[in-house]
């Protein structure tokens, strides 16, 4: 489910689908931190009543699990997806952008910005996350042999620089 999430989020994030976009990238960030997690021993039960949609914490558990150091470097990148969650449940008005490649944030400005809540994704950043996270569950060919019906391998490999197939 994990590919299938990322491939949507994608895709959404081309057709400017951008709140959308942000949460389907978040849905597969955490599918696949539980993948690694499951892979790890943590049950089914943990998953779902200790996690659940926490990223934060399943970013957290995943980093202890693999004790890789050099997830550290996406810490950042956890953060701006975890807020995605948010997006599903607004609680006030929001102004939200996705860009391509990594590029600064700047936030809307002016008396029509005031006191909205500002979400910006860089689906570069996000393939970035994918990729370290994919690779170290699975394989080239997996990918591949799920990429292979229908439009999924073009939409993932579209303008994505961190592509591993």
């Amino acid at each position: 489910m994990a590919l299938q999430y990322y491939i949507a989020g994608r895709s959404a994030c081309f057709a400017y689908s951008m709140p959308v976009a942000g949460n389907l990238l978040h849905h597969a960030v955490e599918m696949v931190l539980k993948h690694l997690l499951a892979e790890k021993g943590v049950t089914e039960s943990e998953l779902h009543y200790k996690f659940r949609h926490d990223l934060k914490k399943l970013w957290r558990t995943t980093k202890h699990a693999l004790a890789d150091a050099s997830l550290t470097t996406y810490d950042p990148v956890i953060r701006i997806i975890a807020r995605m969650y948010d997006v599903r449940y607004p609680r006030r008005s929001y102004s939200f952008q996705m860009s391509i490649r990594k590029e600064p944030t700047r936030p809307p400005t002016g008396s029509a910005a005031k006191g909205l809540r500002h979400y910006h994704l860089s689906l570069e950043e996000a393939d970035e996350l994918m990729t370290a996270l994919l690779t170290r569950s699975t394989t080239t060919e997996w990918i591949s042999g799920r990429l292979a019906s229908g439009d999924a391998k073009s939409q993932y490999l579209r303008e994505n620089f961190h592509s591993f197939i």
